[in-house]
């Protein structure tokens, strides 16, 4: 089976800033909890017809670059972890706070199915 990126844009993760001077402690005390711990993250796989692949568990694993191509050393890396398809559409939650996410300008994921990488990140 093989497993097929169907965006012809790269898969950039970008988080804008809510306004300047703004800190995650402020964020954290204006909310109602704590800040998340996780971020959650929701895909579709598909063959290469790009049909949806079968409903079970597929290894999947998230990288983090700050460049949309290159052989770079990733900035993030987590997994390997079992996700379960329905329809092809699974969810993961990932160990990714908002103080990370924003200490970049711009974040490229890059998913491996099964060890292959889904291009373009």
């Amino acid at each position: 089976m093989r497993f097929h990126n169907t965006g012809a844009e790269p898969h950039q993760v970008m988080f804008a800033r809510l306004k300047d001077g703004v800190d995650m402690s402020e964020l954290a005390a204006a909310g109602a909890g704590a800040v998340p711990l996780t971020t959650t993250y929701q895909g579709r796989l598909t063959d290469a017809q790009g049909q949806a692949v079968a409903d079970g568990t597929h290894q999947v694993q998230f990288r983090l670059y700050t460049q949309a191509a290159g052989a770079l050393p990733a900035v993030w890396n987590y997994g390997p972890v079992p996700v379960t398809t329905s329809g092809g559409v699974f969810t993961a939650a990932l160990p990714l706070t908002p103080t990370f996410l924003l200490q970049h300008d711009a974040l490229y994921l890059e998913t491996l199915v099964e060890g292959v990488p889904l291009l373009p990140r």
